[in-house]
């Protein structure tokens, strides 16, 4: 068996000597960290280790490192600065807090000036309302007025049915013929008695009596159509004027307003007479117009007439003019004596040519004044 003691022995000679190297590593490691007194001579006491330094300070070295420091913290590059900005910083914190003063007491002001603006607009719109509630009033007694003078227009046309049905049982009862449209000027006025020489009396031979021609719708809607659609005052009423001769009774309506007002043409009361009687047959307002205007017949002696257009086709003719009835249509085969006359107290005409003789011109003789100049009846 091997010898135990010895191994013993070796271990515990290993252990001690791990132990005095862990001590002095421990004592070295220790003086190290504390230190050793500065001081020249002094001995170095291993029981009592100190720190590094860590002897007596005297309080007048400790001051002299305050001093030190404070003037080290003074003689800093930048502390001076650092101060100056800090100042500059407080003094455009304060330009920019009051630059936001203004413009917030800015904007107050616009609010306040916009609310006043917002407040005038407000009394202008209430004024406006109250003014268009008074024309709102005004238009609603207007309304009632129109409905009253509506309702006393019926009556008034009313009484006229009556005041007409009571005309035609006259002429049923003294058995006399009704006369409408052209053919009831178809006969010659009755000449005004008076005292003065008479005119100068036809030639021996009678000219020939001309009928009224039918009436074509076709040419009424055109002309009537053309009447509407210009803009110069006489071409409307020849328009109009030959429209009314074709059977428009509408057209002979305006006519009448056209010489009652004198809009393109010599105003005269009783030419506007004479058509309104046309229209009368269909527009009611016609009658009306006729019971407005002023009674006053005709007469011869102030009788005028100016020829202003004339159309020939298919054996019919169709003649304008104005003037102030009553008339006398006279046609010629060339200037001369006349061939053919037409009675009537409008201010137009559609006739039927005879075969022969071929009468190419036309003239007017208002009442008893001389005849116009002759005029060539266009071709149409």
């Amino acid at each position: 068996m091997p010898p135990r003691p010895r191994r013993r022995g070796r271990r515990l000679l290993a252990a001690s000597t791990g132990a005095g190297l862990g001590l002095a590593a421990v004592f070295v490691g220790g003086a190290l960290i504390v230190g050793l007194p500065s001081g020249p001579g002094t001995a170095i006491d291993a029981t009592s280790p100190r720190l590094a330094g860590a002897g007596a300070v005297p309080e007048s070295r400790r001051a002299a490192r305050l001093s030190d420091r404070s003037q080290a913290a003074e003689t800093v590059p930048g502390a001076e600065s650092a101060e100056t900005n800090s100042t500059e910083t407080g003094a455009a914190a304060e330009r920019l807090a009051r630059t936001r003063i203004e413009a917030a007491e800015t904007r107050l002001a616009d609010t306040l000036s916009e609310l006043d603006r917002l407040a005038a607009r407000l009394r202008d719109a209430t004024q406006e309302t109250g003014a268009a509630e008074a024309r709102r009033d005004a238009a609603r007694d207007a309304a009632k007025r129109a409905e009253a003078d509506f309702a006393q227009l019926q009556d008034r046309i009313a009484e006229a049915e009556l005041r007409l049905d009571a005309l035609d049982r006259r002429l049923d009862e003294g058995d006399a013929d009704r006369l409408t449209g052209l053919q009831a000027t178809a006969a010659p006025p009755a000449p005004k008695p008076r005292s003065d020489p008479a005119p100068a009396p036809l030639p021996a031979t009678s000219p020939l009596e001309l009928d009224a021609a039918s009436a074509d719708p076709r040419v009424a809607q055109r002309q009537y159509r053309h009447a509407l659609g210009s803009t110069d005052p006489l071409d409307i009423a020849i328009a109009y004027s030959r429209a009314a001769v074709n059977g428009q009774s509408r057209a002979a309506y305006y006519l009448g307003q056209i010489y009652e007002v004198g809009d393109g043409v010599e105003r005269d009361i009783d030419t506007a007479r004479q058509w309104y009687r046309i229209a009368a047959a269909e527009v009611a307002a016609a009658q009306v117009r006729l019971e407005d205007l002023p009674e006053a017949p005709a007469d011869p002696d102030r009788a005028t007439a100016r020829p202003l257009a004339s159309s020939r086709s298919d054996g019919v003719i169709e003649l304008v003019w104005q003037g102030s009835g009553p008339f006398v249509v006279e046609l010629a085969a060339e200037p001369g004596p006349p061939a053919a006359r037409f009675a009537t107290a409008l201010t137009a005409a559609r006739l039927t040519l005879p075969a022969h003789p071929s009468l190419l011109w036309w003239r007017i003789r208002a009442g008893r004044s001389a005849p116009t100049d002759w005029q060539r009846i266009d071709p149409r």
